[in-house]
């Protein structure tokens, strides 16, 4: 398998990733610390629940920003497709052919990475007005303390922020060395 097929496959592998992380950490925004669903995934579509519960609507505007990467995250692995079969096209000529791969692998990268950042933003989003509408978690150290102590904070930054070297993943296939 020549090195561009490989690097192509591994671009799909490396985008549905980039999308199932992005829905574990939307998955894991609706958790407690204690581990109790606060809303699930089928709540997304009525805030009523989360209003009721929170009192503030900085919910929706996080879960908005939150939906809007998840189904941007979705043109990465359509064009990581096209990247696949245009690879494999034989009707045009060897530089087009490379011209046509490096902006789409650009394009790949700067979509997953615009994703990131609406995902990562809708996340700092939350957590700040949650802790600024909570009683004294930013005035007291060991409030905010175990405030993020609860886990799935850091979860939702960990599953966002992996995907951004996830993408790079397919650059790690070299070119073999012929003797």
């Amino acid at each position: 398998m020549s090195l561009i097929k490989k690097r192509s496959l591994a671009f799909f592998i490396a985008t549905l990733f980039v999308l199932a992380f992005l829905f574990i950490a939307v998955y894991g925004f609706g958790f407690k610390p204690k581990g109790e669903p606060i809303w699930n995934l089928g709540d997304l579509g009525s805030m009523t629940k989360i209003y009721d519960e929170m009192g503030e609507k900085f919910v929706g505007i996080s879960y908005r920003l939150m939906v809007t990467a998840i189904s941007i995250s979705g043109i990465p692995i359509i064009m990581s497709l096209m990247l696949m079969v245009f690879i494999n096209v034989t009707k045009i000529n060897l530089e087009e052919r490379y011209r046509l791969y490096f902006w789409l692998i650009w394009t790949i990268i700067g979509l997953v990475m615009v994703t990131i950042i609406l995902m990562f933003s809708g996340e700092l989003n939350f957590m700040i007005k949650m802790a600024n509408y909570k009683e004294g978690i930013m005035n007291n150290n060991s409030n905010f303390v175990n405030y993020w102590n609860g886990g799935y904070f850091a979860g939702l930054i960990i599953f966002t922020l992996l995907p951004a070297t996830i993408i790079f993943i397919p650059f790690a296939f070299k070119k073999k060395n012929k003797k």
